[in-house]
This record gives C-alpha cells, structure tokens and sequence, in this order.
C-alpha cells in the first residue's frame, strides 16, 4: 500500500497511455508536487522492475515477443544507493530521489 512521506517530484499529466487515459510523467518543468511511495514485497531490483514492466507496459504495447523493448526499458528509472547505480532521465530528478532515499 502507498505511503505518505515520498519526495517532492516534478508531476504533470502530460502523457497520453496507449488506452487514452492521461498519466502522470516526471517533468522537470513541471511543479513539484507532494508524493506517496510504496516499497516492493522483494529486495531484489530486477525483480521490482520487471514487476512495474508487466504492470505499465501491457504485452500489446511490446514489440518482441522477449519483453519490453529498450526504449521502454528506458523508460523505467530506478535509484539503487547501496550499489551506487540509477537509471534517471534527470539528473536533478535522480539527486532529488537518491536524497529521499537517504534519510
């Protein structure tokens, strides 16, 4: 379940999902808004990922039959302090999570 407490991100609803619903998108020019945060039920990263992958990209939207594509591959971001790694579109955006996860 989502918990109060998460970072101040950059929000705007300025994508459009392959079933034409509006969605949220980190945004660096957006305003920072209030977040929640939820944790994943496994430590293990890649596991967390490709749980979000199935979850946000549905197999239609897929252009192999091995997964997600490395564009949306991309398109997931992740910020892992106890390696040292992060994947962000943003370096301000990754700064601000590594900063949240810290405290």
């Amino acid at each position: 379940s989502f918990q109060p407490g998460g970072p101040s991100l950059p929000l705007e609803f300025s994508r459009v999902s392959l079933d034409g619903r509006l969605t949220l998108v980190l945004d660096a020019n957006a305003a920072p808004q209030s977040t929640l945060y939820a944790t994943h039920k496994s430590d293990n990263l890649k596991d967390a990922i490709s749980n979000l992958e199935r979850r946000e990209m549905p197999i239609s939207s897929r252009t192999t039959h091995e997964g997600p594509t490395p564009f949306q591959k991309k398109a997931i971001g992740y910020v892992d302090i106890t390696h040292n790694k992060h994947q962000c579109q943003s370096k301000q955006l990754c700064t601000i999570i590594q900063n949240w996860c810290r405290e």
